[in-house]
């Protein structure tokens, strides 16, 4: 409805842990993007996992996963910023301010 980019999910944490436990946050954080390289290089394995699995057409679940965007770029920050703001004024939520995680070689 508002011609933004959709974000599906985020992986958050809350910033008091963030700042008591960093090298745990920074362990997830590796990890999720471990899990995302492996999942780039072996699309075509998962593809057909999913498609058997799911009864789906193999190529077309590796052409739905080739269209998902795993990664959250500037569009899709200011389409965060938008849905908090129209939250926030529809009073479903207070005011939201995305910080990201900064460790070694690290910014998400």
């Amino acid at each position: 409805m508002t011609g933004k980019k959709m974000v599906y999910a985020l992986w958050v944490a809350r910033e008091d842990f963030a700042r008591k436990y960093p090298e745990r946050v920074k362990f997830v954080l590796d990890t999720i993007l471990e899990s995302k390289d492996y999942a780039h290089k072996n699309i075509n394995e998962i593809a057909n996992f999913l498609g058997k699995e799911k009864n789906i057409d193999c190529a077309f679940m590796k052409e739905y996963l080739h269209t998902l965007n795993y990664d959250l770029d500037s569009e899709s920050k200011e389409s965060l910023e938008l849905y908090f703001r129209y939250a926030m004024e529809c009073g479903i939520i207070n005011s939201v301010k995305l910080r990201f995680f900064e460790s070694s070689g690290h910014r998400q």
